[in-house]
């Protein structure tokens, strides 16, 4: 898996493997892989990691030991203020044009902890996640704005490295979409 994330994410994105193995066991139903099947070895070609989340901790800090993705400053005090959240997606360089990012947003949206899914999205992948129904996120309060500077391309975006975004979606929508596709 970390070797994915390396094919996949320039070094200021990686992330720990000790942040995989909290996110495994925060929600292990939400730690999806899809493999292939037509080699020897059955090399991973992508993974996606999601789980329940309050929204106001979204996004999470990158690179944070802090591994309680579940609570934050209330926007609200009902559980209407929770989401799914999508930590990541990622597909190994060689394996894209398949289509499996969107089977592992499907298998994820099929199996949403909450009807509102809502991720980060980076390196100008805004239009991607916008094809299923995921829109930018604007009322971000100062929390999840400083949250969201210890992003690359935050504070400096450039071409190479855009401005991060929170994005979210119905689950349902996303559903809607995918079937659309």
């Amino acid at each position: 898996m970390l070797a994915l994330q390396a094919a996949a994410y320039p070094p200021a994105f990686h992330e720990a493997r000790a942040t995989f193995a909290a996110l495994l066991a925060l929600y292990p139903a939400g730690c999806l892989g899809i493999f292939a099947t037509d080699e020897p070895r059955r090399r991973l070609c992508g993974y996606a990691f999601a789980h329940p989340a309050h929204c106001s901790a979204v996004p999470p800090s990158l690179h944070s030991d802090d591994h309680d993705w579940s609570s934050g400053s209330a926007h609200g005090t009902s559980a209407l203020h929770y989401c799914f959240y999508v930590h990541d997606v990622a597909v190994d360089p060689v394996s894209r044009g398949r289509g499996l990012a969107t089977s592992l947003l499907q298998a994820l949206a099929g199996t949403a902890a909450h009807p509102v899914l809502m991720l980060t999205a980076v390196l100008g992948a805004a239009r991607f996640w916008e094809r299923f129904g995921f829109k930018l996120v604007a009322d971000l309060d100062a929390a999840a704005l400083a949250r969201l500077e210890t992003y690359p391309g935050a504070l400096t975006p450039s071409a190479a490295v855009p401005r991060p975004v929170v994005m979210a979606a119905q689950a349902a929508a996303v559903l809607a979409a995918l079937h659309l596709r």
